[in-house]
Parts: C-alpha cells; sequence; structure tokens
C-alpha cells in the first residue's frame, strides 16, 4: 500500500504529526464488562465488597454560583495552577485515583463524570473569598473504559472543624449519582504536618496543627460517623510525592446501548482535528453520529459513521474533520440503534497546541527513534496504530527522558502511525516500516 493511499484510508491524508487533547467530558454511560476481580491491580485499591460509597455534604464552597462546568480549563488531571495560591509550590504532590464502580455488578463505570476539588496548603478554596473567579485544585474528568480517573494535585489542608479532605460528585449519564469525600489515615497527616511546621517548608493550616489530639475523625464534622469506604489507601512517600487510591461504588442499573465505546481519542494536525475509537458490537446496533460545538451547547452534525463487523466483535473506527478548527471546539459522538434511539454519548474538546514530539528514523528498520519534551509523568506512553486504528504495540516513556529508542522490529513493513501521549495531550506521527 502506497503511504498517500494509507493516510487517506485511516482519515489522515497529508497528516505529518497529530496533536491535541485527549479529555472526555460528561455523556451517558458505558459500563465496562470486566468484573472487579479480573483487573490487574485490584487487590491494591481499597474495595469493599461493593457496598455504595456514602454521601457527605458538598461543603460550603462547592462549584461557585454562575460557573460554566464545561469551561475547558476544568478539564484536566492536574488541577495545580502556576503563579497562583493553587500552585503547590513547595508542597507534598499528591495522585488521586479513583476507580468509578456499578455495586449492582461490581462492573467498572466508563465515561462516568468525575468532579474533584479540594482546599490548599493553607485552607482555602479557588471560587471564594479573596480568590473568587481563580479555578486551582478543581477538576473534572472521565473514566477511561476501566472505570478510572487519575488527578494530579496536593495534599490538602485541615481547617477549622474539618481534618484534612477531597470532596468529590460522580456524574453517571449526566446525572449525579453520589456526592462524598474521601479521607487519608492519621499517620500520613501526621507526617505531612510535621514537615510542615519545619523551616523552608509552607505550614500546612491557617494556624498551628492540632495533632492527633486536636482534629480527630472523631471530631471532624462529616467523618465523625465513619469512614469506611472513604479512606484511601496510600502508597510513596512524602519527599516524592503520594499517591491515594479509592473505589467509589454507586447505585446504578445496567446499560443497553447498542455499542459499548471502549476509548474516544483525538488528535490535531495542520488546524485539523482527528477522531479515533473503538466499539463492542451488539444487537440493533446502526451507526455514529459525529457533532461538534464551539460552546459546549449548540452542536451541529459533521459525519455519520456506519456500523460494521460482528456481533461482539470489537471494531475500530477513525473520521477527519475536513474544515479546519476555529478556535476551541468540542465533538460529540452518539451511538444510534436500527430504531433511531440514541445512547451512550462521549465528548472530546480540541484547542491548538505546539507539537511536542517527531521522528528522528523514518522510515523504520528494527528500532524507531523518537526526539520529544522532557517526560515528566510515570503516566507517559507510546502506542503504535495500524491504518484502522487499531493498537499494536503499548509501552512507557521514560521519566526525564527526551528521547525514546522504540523496538518496531515485529512489525510487517509497510505504514502506521506513532501516538505519543503525555498524559496531559497527544500527538500523532506516521511512520513506515522497510520491508
Amino acid at each position: 500500500m502506497k503511504r498517500k493511499d494509507f493516510l487517506k484510508g485511516a482519515g489522515l491524508a497529508g497528516v505529518a504529526g497529530i496533536f491535541g487533547f485527549k479529555k472526555l467530558a460528561a455523556g451517558n454511560p458505558v459500563l465496562a464488562g470486566n468484573p472487579v476481580s479480573g483487573i490487574p491491580g485490584a487487590e491494591n485499591l481499597n474495595l469493599l465488597t461493593c457496598t455504595v460509597t456514602p454521601t457527605e455534604t458538598a461543603g460550603p464552597f462547592p462549584w461557585a454560583s454562575g460557573t460554566n462546568i464545561q469551561n475547558s480549563v476544568f478539564w484536566r488531571s492536574d488541577i495545580r495552577e502556576p503563579n497562583s495560591a493553587g500552585s503547590g509550590q513547595g508542597c507534598i504532590p499528591l495522585t488521586v485515583k479513583l476507580r468509578i464502580l456499578n455495586v449492582a455488578n461490581c462492573t467498572p463505570i466508563a465515561n462516568a463524570r468525575v468532579d474533584l476539588w479540594h482546599c490548599n496548603e493553607q485552607g482555602s478554596y479557588s471560587g471564594y473569598g479573596s480568590y473568587v473567579g481563580a479555578t486551582w485544585l478543581r477538576g473534572i474528568q472521565q473514566t477511561d473504559y476501566e472505570g478510572f480517573v487519575t488527578f494530579q494535585t496536593i495534599f490538602p489542608s485541615w481547617y477549622s472543624g474539618r481534618i484534612n479532605h477531597i470532596h468529590f460528585q460522580v456524574f453517571v449519564g449526566g446525572v449525579s449519582k453520589l456526592v462524598s469525600q474521601l479521607c487519608f489515615p492519621v499517620a500520613t497527616m501526621d507526617a505531612i504536618h510535621g514537615i510542615g511546621s519545619t523551616p523552608g517548608k509552607p505550614p500546612y493550616g491557617p494556624t498551628p496543627y492540632p495533632g492527633p489530639s486536636g482534629y480527630t475523625f472523631a471530631t471532624d464534622n462529616v467523618f465523625s460517623n465513619g469512614t469506611a469506604g472513604q479512606m484511601v489507601t496510600m502508597s510513596g512517600d512524602v519527599n516524592r510525592g503520594l499517591v491515594g487510591t479509592l473505589d467509589v461504588v454507586v447505585s446504578y442499573g445496567a446499560v443497553s446501548a447498542p455499542a459499548n465505546i471502549n476509548n474516544f481519542n483525538g488528535g490535531l494536525h495542520d488546524g485539523k482535528a482527528m477522531l479515533w475509537w473503538s466499539a463492542e458490537k451488539k444487537e440493533n446496533f446502526s451507526h455514529f453520529l459525529i457533532e461538534k460545538s464551539h460552546d459546549w451547547e449548540d452542536f451541529e452534525p459533521v459525519a455519520r459513521v456506519e456500523g460494521k463487523g460482528i456481533l461482539g466483535g470489537n471494531e475500530h473506527y477513525s473520521f477527519t474533520d475536513p474544515k479546519n478548527l476555529d478556535g476551541e471546539t468540542q465533538y460529540r459522538l452518539t451511538i444510534f440503534d436500527t430504531d433511531g434511539n440514541s445512547d451512550s454519548t462521549v465528548y472530546l474538546p480540541f484547542r491548538p497546541e505546539e507539537k511536542t514530539a517527531k521522528i528522528a528514523t523514518n522510515p523504520a528498520n528494527e528500532h524507531l527513534v523518537v526526539q520529544h519534551n522532557e517526560s515528566k509523568s510515570g503516566e507517559a506512553h507510546f502506542s503504535i496504530l495500524n491504518s484502522e486504528g487499531q493498537e499494536l504495540l503499548r509501552g512507557p516513556i521514560q521519566v526525564g527522558a527526551t528521547a525514546s529508542l522504540l523496538d518496531v522490529k515485529n512489525l510487517r513493513g509497510g505504514d502506521y502511525l506513532l501516538v505519543f501521549d503525555d498524559s496531559t495531550r497527544v500527538q500523532v506521527l506516521p511512520f513506515s516500516k522497510k520491508f
């Protein structure tokens, strides 16, 4: 196959590098089919036999009245903001990993929206008081096909009447299913506040920490009735950063969508957006409808993509918008059945960005050399796709690396796509493998 024909077949005619965002926005859910016991790493999460997570108050500092939740600034994994009261400068880094589960069958819920917010190291919240209009330490993500979301933030402070905690809310199918809070082990909180009292470190809290004899779960305004299902499992350390994981269980019934969308990704090249996804075909599945908007509200049809494959099969799809991107744009992907009913809508926002990676050896022989900006996330990775968008290879990008040597000797000769994902954005580069 000629390179030109390959790019056309993948919906990528003229592509030299694609770059964009991979965030998903609110929509109807797709339940992943894997039971909790079958997911790698389940033994490391705080699963309580699929008991619904307790509901808690949103607190006095939820999303401020009039806040545009669909503002793309909130759709992010790193909720710290440089040069702000929520920069986390000098604070203890914290990674929060949540998995959203359905209590009915203990399976992960994909495409659920998760809102997360908390105070900074001084006990202040963005959007209130001196920080009206600020957006730091607030973020939104949509769960992947295994029900996971990950937020990069800082360890939150305590404040009067409240022990250290983080707020979150879960939406399934656009409907709020749970408002709750998570908390931390006492040993972790004491260690954090001990560091905060040393010279050169920011103090955690508006006044000296009262210690174990001061604010406790028993005297907390929220957790005095218990912490079951809300206590995170901690790993890491205070010097390199902490990781808190928690299974969040909500009550949600089964989904009867005509297809399960397993992923929805995208990239940008020369002002044009390219989308790719995979879906498991079910009975009565007809087609996908792709629409786009510039305000998250008024969507116009862009294309209809027909369903394909056999019942139960996982098929790969791709589409490139023939029109140039005009400012921030949101794409919506909706499944339709043969009766014209729609279900399982997912979203993908785009905005122009600079390229961060390029291929140094093209065509490749046994190895592919990729030059890129310094990798700063342990979640950065690469994927290699074929012309249908099917992932053939996947591997991590080493933290601190500015170039990567990828082993492609087992690929057949032909044309492929390299997807470089630094955990906040995606760049896609076509390359050839020598025959």
